[in-house]
């Protein structure tokens, strides 16, 4: 909230790292409870002019997640969070970006579509 409200009133750019979607895929990958209440409560916030989605597979996550060592997912829990993401009525106006690639290609791929 607070990042949309600065942007607005300095006339400048919000980057989100990931928004509303996010929080509707998570609920639904855990089994679709609330997702009306958050999309009711999130329906205040305009939609984004652009969303780039981030496509990298289940394995490909896990093993990124378990190189950083931090944290761990279940990768079953990754694969309908992907489902999720991807079966959002929103996720027609994504735009998909392959992040199986290293994180230079990524970046130079995001860039030129910017």
């Amino acid at each position: 909230t607070r990042a949309l409200l600065l942007s607005r009133l300095r006339g400048s750019v919000a980057v989100m790292d990931r928004y509303s979607y996010c929080q509707y895929a998570e609920i639904i990958a855990r089994g679709g409870r609330f997702e009306r209440l958050a999309r009711a409560l999130f329906g205040v916030f305009p939609a984004p002019d652009r969303t780039f989605f981030l496509a990298i597979t289940p394995d490909e996550a896990n093993t990124r997640i378990e190189r950083r060592a931090t944290d761990s997912e279940d990768i079953h829990y990754l694969a309908r969070f992907d489902a999720a993401y991807r079966g959002l009525p929103e996720a027609a106006t994504f735009e998909f970006v392959d992040a199986n690639r290293s994180p230079e290609v990524i970046q130079k791929d995001l860039l030129s579509r910017i």
